[in-house]
């Protein structure tokens, strides 16, 4: 998505444990939509889930972030 400014593109965080999913969707205009959703490892067990917006300034850090938690 940093390489892609300006062009609408997707991307999805995919992860080794069960239950967690984000989902980012960037604009022509640099603005990033996100999903989340948080789940119990049953499929029929709680969850909790929302949307937030940012723009994409915020990724390089995202980026950092993720990079650092899997060290």
């Amino acid at each position: 998505m940093v390489k892609q400014i300006g062009q609408p593109c997707s991307a999805s965080l995919v992860t080794t444990d069960p239950g967690i999913e984000l989902h980012l969707n960037m604009n022509r205009v640099g603005q990033i939509e996100g999903r989340y959703e948080l789940r119990n490892f049953r499929s029929n067990g709680p969850s909790l889930s929302g949307v937030f917006e940012m723009d994409q300034s915020y990724l390089p850090g995202l980026i950092e972030d993720v990079k650092n938690s899997v060290k």
